[in-house]
Formats: C-alpha cells, structure tokens, sequence
C-alpha cells in the first residue's frame, strides 16, 4: 500500500489551477473526499422537493441540474 497523494507542485500544473489547489485542505486527498461525501449529502437532503428546480435566473441552473452534474 501507499502512502497519502501528494500535493501537486506548481510545475505540474497551469497557474490558473493554482487558486483551486490552494483551497483545498492539508492532508490525505482520499480522506477529505471521503469526508465530503457525507457533508454533501447532508447539504443535498436539506433541499425541499419543491425548491429542487430552482433557478436563480433565466437560463441559469436548477439545483436539481447542479446536483446532477456534480454526480456525473
């Protein structure tokens, strides 16, 4: 078995990317997806039926739509 993944070096990815990198926290990637998970679902089961297809403006997405894609 291996060891945790470690954090990226700024050589190893585009500069855009860096902002997105720095946010996510110090430790064990698979353990803080893991975490995730749970803290997601809580989030996704707090949404009332009837606000599911919710847009907060023409053309936007609906929290059903967003859910949807963050499962793809």
């Amino acid at each position: 078995m291996t060891g945790p993944i470690a954090r990226p070096q700024p050589s190893e990815y585009v500069p855009y990317y860096g902002t997105y990198i720095d946010r996510v926290p110090e430790g064990d990637i698979l353990e803080i997806l893991a975490d995730q998970v749970g803290e997601t679902l809580t989030l996704v089961r707090a949404v009332p039926p009837e606000f599911e297809e919710h847009r907060y403006g023409a053309g936007k997405w609906s929290v059903r739509e967003v859910v949807g894609h963050l499962i793809d």
